[in-house]
């Protein structure tokens, strides 16, 4: 749940709730594939609940991540196919938020793409330290501050949603 405390940390809540109106959710069955490496990606993608296995073709499974997590942000960055293959490992579900759609909202909203793109370098660089120092768990105190507040609109979010979408 980690990356969505950044993205929402640093979001507002009219972003938010945009994500929330624009984005459209995906139920998922264990197996089904969500990403597959090396295809491009047309979206984002925010896990509202249920878990997801991250596997690469040479190193296998190389993570586990469930509700909170935001997967296709390093294609929705630099446009490049994607580097793993996503597979539901329980039934979950997804909100997509189309690439053109959220492209062009940062083109017409300069504050909003400056909120984006840092909540994408704060969560980047957190899992950058991760590698290098492994996971110690703490978060910066800038973005500390404002775990609360993200928990509670991702939470928001996830109760305005799913009530369509069984979990």
């Amino acid at each position: 749940m980690r990356k969505i405390l950044f993205l929402f940390g640093q979001l507002g809540d009219e972003d938010v709730e945009w994500l929330r109106r624009t984005g459209a959710v995906h139920p998922f069955a264990p197996g089904d594939v969500l990403i597959e490496q090396g295809r491009q990606v047309e979206a984002v993608f925010i896990v509202l609940h249920g878990t997801f296995a991250v596997s690469t073709r040479t190193a296998g499974q190389v993570a586990e991540v469930g509700a909170g997590e935001i997967l296709g942000e390093m294609s929705f960055i630099d446009s490049r196919p994607t580097s793993a293959t996503v597979r539901a490992t329980t039934d979950a579900a997804v909100l997509t938020v189309a690439k053109e759609l959220l492209s062009r909202r940062i083109a017409a909203e300069p504050l909003f793409a400056a909120r984006f793109y840092r909540a994408l370098a704060l969560f980047l660089s957190d899992r950058l330290r991760a590698m290098e120092d492994g996971p110690t768990g703490e978060l910066d105190i800038e973005v500390l501050e404002q775990v609360t507040q993200a928990g509670n609109r991702f939470d928001a979010m996830v109760r305005a949603l799913l009530h369509a979408v069984p979990p």
